[in-house]
């Protein structure tokens, strides 16, 4: 049974078939980010434990591992908070990330490698990017990826890989579509 502060679901991952994880919405703040709640269930979502409450309204969560954890948050002032935790999700340490955009979408299809889908930009027409971690978003790399458009704000949407060697990333273009395009992050 959730807790009832916990009303607003925003992303659970299951790494295995006992645990599960997820972030959500605690309830409204009259001035600033919603507050978050981290929850963590060992018996297959039967029942939840507060592991923690970070500041910021949640984003998305992803458990690449049984001990591997992400979790990202929005700050007042709009900038992503990264939650990393290695050891199942019991405890989380907070590192804002910097960058300009914004994470929309992440996938962790091996413990080092995840891949985060947002409005980030891109240096040239056709192009898009995305940002490919090897540490839980310590840190990260832009990889540009051609949509086959000519637009310039080709925004990434969503991401979704099967391994490391093949990821799909959805995204539109500010007004002329969308696209689908295939990339590796191994």
């Amino acid at each position: 049974t959730l807790p009832a502060t916990a009303d607003q679901v925003r992303a659970i991952d299951c790494p295995s078939g006992t645990l599960c994880l997820m972030i959500a919405k605690d309830g409204e703040a009259p001035d600033g980010p919603s507050p978050s709640r981290i929850l963590r269930s060992t018996d297959a979502g039967a029942t939840w434990t507060t592991v923690s409450t970070p500041t910021g309204t949640p984003g998305e969560l992803q458990c690449p591992t049984t001990t591997n954890c992400v979790a990202l948050t929005t700050s007042a002032t709009g900038q992503t908070v990264r939650h990393a935790s290695t050891d199942g999700g019991l405890s989380w340490a907070a590192r804002p990330i910097d960058l300009t955009g914004t994470i929309r979408h992440i996938d962790c299809p091996a413990a080092d490698r995840c891949v985060a889908a947002g409005d980030f930009g891109s240096p040239r027409a056709g192009d898009t990017t995305v940002l490919v971690s090897t540490d839980l978003f310590t840190t990260w790399t832009a990889k540009l990826i051609p949509t086959g458009g000519t637009a310039v704000n080709a925004d990434t949407t969503d991401v979704s890989c099967a391994s490391t060697a093949s990821c799909f990333v959805t995204g539109t273009y500010n007004i002329t579509g969308g696209f689908v395009a295939r990339l590796s992050v191994a």
